[in-house]
This record gives structure tokens, C-alpha cells and sequence, in this order.
């Protein structure tokens, strides 16, 4: 991750944001932030965990098992198919 200190244009108006000088508790404040940032592993970990229940969400509903409604909010993946009387 990187932290952009301004935008394109800013550099461009102030100069290289290497040269900058800034306000005092600004690299506390940084360092504050950098702990609160999730490295990609984790990212991946929770993108496999949602990978994984969203297969057995679709598997429970290719089964007809209504359970999956419980992590889906009662929400449908699809329509209700139409019945008719024979």
C-alpha cells in the first residue's frame, strides 16, 4: 500500500512530494493509520472464507435447501419458479 500525500496536479503546483515539509504530528498520525491497514494476506484469507460460502450458498440452492436464505439476508439468488396445476 502506498499513502499519495496530494494528487497528480498538486505535486505538479507544489513540487515533488519527497520535498515537502509538514505539519508536526503528521508522522504520528501516519503511523496511527498504518496500523489500522490489513495486509493482502488477509485480504486473500477473507476473499477465500467469502469464496467458499458463497459455493454453499449456490450448492444449498441447486439442492433446494431454503437454509441458505439465513446468510443471504432472505434473499433469493433467483426468482421463485411458477408452478401450474396439472
Amino acid at each position: 500500500m502506498r499513502i499519495k500525500r496530494g494528487c497528480t496536479e498538486y505535486e505538479v503546483y507544489c513540487g515533488p512530494s519527497d520535498r515537502w515539509t509538514f505539519q508536526a504530528g503528521q508522522e504520528e498520525l501516519e503511523a496511527q493509520l498504518q496500523q489500522r491497514f490489513r495486509s493482502l494476506a488477509d485480504k486473500k484469507k477473507e476473499g477465500d472464507e467469502f469464496s467458499l460460502l458463497m459455493k454453499w450458498i449456490e450448492i444449498a440452492y441447486a439442492i433446494g435447501d431454503d437454509t441458505y436464505l439465513e446468510f443471504t439476508r432472505g434473499r433469493r439468488l433467483f426468482p421463485e419458479t411458477v408452478s401450474y396445476s396439472p
